[in-house]
């Protein structure tokens, strides 16, 4: 039975006999604070009142008991039963009538100001109790209600104070408290697992006893503080002796302990912190090699920055020989160069704040490859380092050898400087004037700097290349016979070479800044404009354009201008180029042209000796063996005879024919006005209705060509369509003409016969002139079957300029590429 359980048992029975009642009973609340449950009687002897009792579970607010806890009241009714005044339960009612109960007398239990439960006595006699009773009750209640909180209470600290003991006792920290001397009066189980020591053992000792030396001061002085303020909790760190020996760092909390006003000692925790500790060891170190690896990146991002903008390559130099001694916290640090001779390094660039004795007389110094150090690294192409140059047997040590003294050589690095292709192009050394231990990691570092250095020494020779290059490049483009010149994404002039004032009298000033238009006579305005739109559209195609170079003076020269677009970025950003004059390379053209001209009547007359050997000489001698058969059968046989002569007449027509073509042919109707294409229909036309096979022209472009492209083209097709006619035994053709951007295809296809290339006999005339033809404008000539059937002659062209010659802009090569 618990300690409550007693106290209430012994309550009801006081209430039941200090009030003469036939009975008691008490009531406490449920702990949602929503029901009353009984928990003790006295004096109810009926078995069925008593089980129903024990059961019975009342709402706030319900009977006696309910309505006194409600009103938080004492209540009183001299006869239950008959009692409107509460809310009757069916439960408590049925008690009532089996108990006899008619007065009834119940007082609230309140403890803290807080409804605890009702206790109250009962009679079986009407208005039973008197006033003085009542008061009792009251009495009773109260001091049943106290006692129930202080017993509770009091059960309530014991609980408190076992799981108090059980977290002290399984605390990972250390609870203590010592006296106003300083002695351990209390110490947890934890002294055995944080410090080797068993609390019993340390009981009554001074705490300084378990304080380790080097925190003593510091702990005196807190515990002096401690005294004078003893309210103020103190939080420091401190080394404790273990049992073993060893120092183990703990964080300790405390707190003065005042009685009766006076300091009476202190309490508080120790804690474990040597994982903390190792951790923020660990922590500062990482935090240290973090703003190490900050600092470099941000030296490396700073050297990289100044190889790309800085011109001077001797400060970026520079800049890697102090960034090594800075970051790599040497005591001096140098950069050395190969010779020319590649037998020896010449130091270049030592650390700014190099005393200048030493620094004059490292400049003065060779090292030799192989020969100490930096000669080591040089020669093996890799780092070398060492933690004791003296004592490093690899290394030589001349006793007359001033560099120990002059550099204080005690440890040094070095890592080689490459160049493109590998080969070693200098070194980049650290040193330390004491022997230490070299971290493999600054090596590292020291590898990455000599790259930073390899670039920045590799770029000074390549700018010196490139001024002496741009020196070369100034020197021909000044001394150019042709004019060499620039401009921006706007067509303004940017730079003349100085052949400008030579060929046209302008000076630059003159024209710069100017639109490239200025250049150009009027009737040639269109050509430039033209040029200057395809070099927009097409920039990787070089553009020429022949016109009329106004002169200062007056008058015009004839001039050629190539051009190709500056891309930058992948945007147009302007075009550069030259102007040559070709005033006498036109005069050398129009020499040519007039040797051309009569090369060409030549060979024309050589084809139309072909064509009429061919056509008209043959139809000739079949007309002389006709006639001669003709005279044998005019006295034999008058019917063959009269055959033969209608023979003879087709013969004659024919010829008449094929010659009236030749001569037509000297020169193709149409084709100097009206261009190729139209002279293909115009021929397709005549052959169609001269000899019945069907001819069709498809072609796509109308744009006019040079005209000896398009008279060469002609002829080819001509020559093509009348071998189809004479050997292909075809009843279609088709010539076609497409131009696809500067290629440009002619084709013949018949479904005749078709022939094999190779048996055609050497020296056949017709296909011997195509090809000529096809040669003498640079295209490629291809014969052979066609899909399907029949034959395939194809012409295939690459144009340059593709424009049709203008008077203005004088003759225009179209040549094959």
């Amino acid at each position: 039975m618990t300690a409550d359980a007693e106290l209430l048992k012994g309550a009801v029975r006081e209430v039941a006999r200090l009030l003469q009642a036939d009975g008691a009973m008490i009531y406490l609340v449920d702990p949602a604070g929503e029901e009353l449950r009984f928990a003790h009687d006295a004096g109810i002897t009926d078995r069925r009142a008593r089980r129903l009792i024990r059961d019975l579970s009342l709402p706030i607010g319900v009977g006696m008991f309910g309505t006194a806890v409600s009103r938080k009241a004492l209540t009183v009714t001299d006869d239950y039963p008959a009692d409107r005044r509460f809310a009757h339960s069916p439960v408590a009612d049925e008690i009532v009538r089996a108990a006899g109960m008619r007065s009834m007398a119940v007082t609230p239990l309140i403890a803290s100001e807080q409804v605890i439960g009702a206790m109250g006595a009962y009679s079986t006699r009407p208005a039973a109790f008197s006033e003085a009773q009542v008061r009792l009750l009251r009495a009773l209640g109260d001091h049943a209600a106290t006692a129930i909180a202080l017993r509770r209470q009091a059960e309530e600290l014991r609980e408190s104070e076992r799981r108090y003991r059980f977290l002290v006792d399984n605390s990972p920290d250390l609870i203590w408290e010592v006296d106003r001397d300083g002695s351990f009066t209390y110490l947890s189980e934890t002294a055995r697992s944080l410090i080797g020591w068993a609390p019993q053992d340390l009981r009554g000792h001074h705490f300084a006893e378990i304080v380790a030396p080097e925190s003593l001061p510091n702990v005196l002085e807190h515990w002096q503080r401690s005294q004078e303020q003893p309210d103020q909790p103190l939080q420091y760190r401190l080394n404790l002796l273990h049992s073993d020996g060893t120092h183990v760092p703990m964080e300790i909390n405390a707190l003065g302990i005042v009685v009766d006003g006076q300091f009476a000692g202190g309490h508080g925790s120790i804690r474990d912190i040597r994982e903390r500790v190792a951790l923020e060891e660990g922590l500062r170190r990482r935090t240290v090699e973090l703003s190490r690896a900050v600092e470099v990146q941000r030296t490396l991002g700073e050297i990289a920055r100044s190889i790309v903008e800085v011109e001077d390559w001797a400060d970026t130099l520079q800049q890697v020989v102090d960034a090594s001694k800075r970051l790599l916290g040497s005591d001096g640090a140098h950069l050395t160069l190969m010779d020319e001779t590649g037998h020896n390094l010449i130091p270049m660039v030592v650390a700014n704040d190099t005393e200048p004795a030493t620094r004059a007389w490292l400049h003065r110094q060779r090292f030799p490859m192989g020969g100490g150090i930096n000669g080591l690294a040089a020669a093996t192409a890799r780092a070398a380092w060492t933690d004791d140059y003296l004592a490093d047997p690899r290394l030589p040590h001349d006793p007359d050898d001033d560099s120990v003294r002059r550099l204080g050589l005690g440890a040094v690095a070095v890592a080689p400087l490459f160049g493109p292709g590998g080969e070693v192009i200098g070194t980049l050394a650290i040193t330390y004037e004491q022997p230490r231990a070299i971290d493999p990691r600054d090596v590292g570092l020291l590898e990455e700097l000599a790259g930073q250095g390899s670039i920045a020494a590799r770029n000074a020779r390549l700018y010196e290349q490139l001024r002496d290059s741009e020196r070369r490049y100034r020197h021909l483009v000044d001394n150019s016979p042709d004019l060499v010149w620039s401009v921006d994404a706007e067509g303004r002039f940017t730079y003349f070479g100085d052949a400008l004032e030579r060929m046209t009298g302008f000076r630059p000033e003159e024209l710069l800044g100017q639109s490239f238009e200025v250049i150009s006579a009027p009737q040639g305005e269109e050509a430039m404009r033209e040029a200057w739109r395809a070099m927009q559209e097409r920039p990787d195609e070089e553009q020429q354009v022949r016109l009329e170079l106004p002169l200062a003076g007056g008058g015009t020269m004839s001039a050629e201008i190539s051009m190709v677009a500056t891309v930058v970025d992948g945007r147009f950003a302007g075009a550069h180029g030259s102007v040559r004059d070709i005033r006498e390379r036109e005069r050398l053209e129009k020499d040519l042209r007039r040797q051309a001209a009569a090369i060409a009547a030549g060979e024309e007359r050589a084809n139309l000796a072909r064509e009429l050997h061919d056509s008209v000489t043959q139809a000739l001698f079949s007309m002389g063996l006709t006639a001669r058969a003709l005279e044998l059968l005019l006295d034999r046989d008058p019917a063959g005879a009269r055959q033969k002569l209608a023979e003879l007449q087709e013969l004659q027509k024919d010829a008449l024919a094929e010659m009236r073509t030749l001569i037509f042919e000297l020169r193709p109707q149409g084709l100097e006005t009206d261009g190729l294409a139209q002279a293909l229909r115009n021929h397709a036309a005549a052959v169609q209705g001269r000899t019945g096979l069907s001819v069709s022209v498809e072609v796509d472009s109308e744009e006019r060509l040079a005209i000896d492209v398009e008279e060469a083209l002609y002829r080819i097709a001509q020559e093509a369509l009348h071998n189809v006619v004479k050997h292909a035994n075809a009843q279609s053709a088709w010539i076609t003409l497409r131009r696809s951007g500067r290629n440009l295809k002619l084709m013949i296809e018949d479904d005749g016969i078709g022939f094999d290339p190779e048996a055609v006999p050497r020296g056949h005339i017709g296909l011997v002139g195509m090809q000529q033809r096809a040669e003498r404008i640079g295209a490629e000539l291809d014969i052979g079957p066609r899909p399907g059937g029949g034959t395939r002659v194809r012409a295939r062209l690459v144009l340059r300029g593709g424009r049709r010659p203008t008077a203005a802009a004088g003759p225009v090569a179209v040549t094959a590429e």
